[in-house]
């Protein structure tokens, strides 16, 4: 775990706000995409129906990054494609195991 002297103190803007965080060196990009992603799905909301409150937008845009996320979770799962290699490969040890007379029927 790191320390406080191993962490870079940045600051982030999202939606009309500052927020300082300590983080590690390899984090720093991702929090600053993080933030760039959160203003402009804010934005993009606000465009596509003007007229309502910042409130609005901001539960929107919160919406519309929780189904990315859980889209990308889904693609992720590799527990489906994990199991189909071992089901395969118990069916060529099966096959190579048995005796060679009875591969040929």
């Amino acid at each position: 775990m790191a320390t406080q002297s191993n962490k870079l103190n940045i600051k982030i803007h999202v939606d009309r706000q500052d927020y300082h965080f300590a983080v590690r060196p390899e984090e720093e990009l991702a929090y600053r995409q993080a933030a760039k992603l959160i203003n402009e799905t804010i934005n993009r909301q606000a465009e596509a129906d003007k007229g309502k409150d910042r409130d609005e937008y901001l539960r929107r845009a919160a919406l519309v990054i929780a189904v990315d996320l859980c889209r990308n979770y889904e693609r992720n799962d590799t527990e489906p494609i994990i199991k189909r290699l071992r089901d395969l490969n118990a069916d060529m040890e099966k096959t190579i195991n048995e005796p060679q007379e009875q591969r040929k029927h």
